[in-house]
């Protein structure tokens, strides 16, 4: 009996993972990618803390692995986040990390409002997030089948009138339908996937949410507030 083929190859190179993350820049510039926009070298560097000449070093190595994508614009070189499997990785390690004290005022209005409501890739985190998709399982419109959600009839209807979402549609993308994605700051699942990117989008397209002066964080403007709370009985 013949096993494989021509086409057969090793074992995924894990520790070339490993060695991404175990660069603290790297690290930091993946954090600021997170928020699924193209960022320069320039923004990535200062974020990370180091020089453009290293910061596109690094940037390079994910680009090798698939990671990330650089497209030009006059001088400028624009990285964005490309795989939300990596979004979903990077997410799931941080629970698991050990925690650093925030020392100063600056840093802990920061994070406070990271963990408020921010973006994870292309959908909502945060205790925002994590609040949307207690809702959406409270009101039975999806139900946890695995390691996917699945939409169930009535919330096909919910998540159409509420979020104008074309479920159809959304389940030709070459990409997870709706899937939990574990919240770093709050322990527990989010939305992601396609639906999770709908939610996402449809909320800044109302702008119940905008982006913040801070990377990945968004804000519930006064309209959102009032959204979710007649929408969804959401006080947040």
């Amino acid at each position: 009996m013949e096993f494989g083929g021509d086409n057969m190859n090793e074992a995924p190179d894990v520790a070339a993972i490993v060695e991404i993350f175990s660069n603290s820049a790297r690290v930091k510039m993946v954090d600021m990618l997170m928020d699924g926009r193209a960022h320069t070298v320039n923004e990535l560097a200062l974020a990370a803390k180091i020089t453009p000449q290293t910061a596109t070093y690094h940037l390079q190595k994910m680009v090798s692995l698939n990671w990330l994508k650089m497209e030009k614009y006059g001088r400028f070189h624009y990285y964005t986040l490309i795989r939300s499997d990596v979004a979903t990785l990077f997410e799931t390690l941080s629970p698991v990390a050990p925690e650093k004290k925030v020392a100063s005022l600056n840093k802990r209005l920061k994070y406070k409002k990271l963990y408020y409501c921010r973006t994870c890739y292309d959908h909502v985190a945060g205790r925002i997030g994590v609040a949307i998709t207690d809702k959406l399982i409270e009101n039975g419109a999806i139900a946890l089948e695995g390691a996917n959600f699945n939409v169930t009839q009535s919330g096909r209807m919910f998540l159409s009138s509420t979020f104008n979402l074309n479920l159809d549609e959304l389940m030709k993308k070459k990409r997870a339908f709706c899937k939990p994605c574990l919240d770093w700051s709050e322990r527990k699942d989010h939305v992601g996937g396609a639906v999770g990117h709908g939610i996402l989008t449809f909320l800044l397209d109302h702008e119940y949410l905008v982006r913040g002066k801070d990377a990945r964080a968004l804000v519930v403007t006064d309209s959102g507030h009032d959204f979710l709370e007649q929408r969804l009985q959401l006080r947040v």
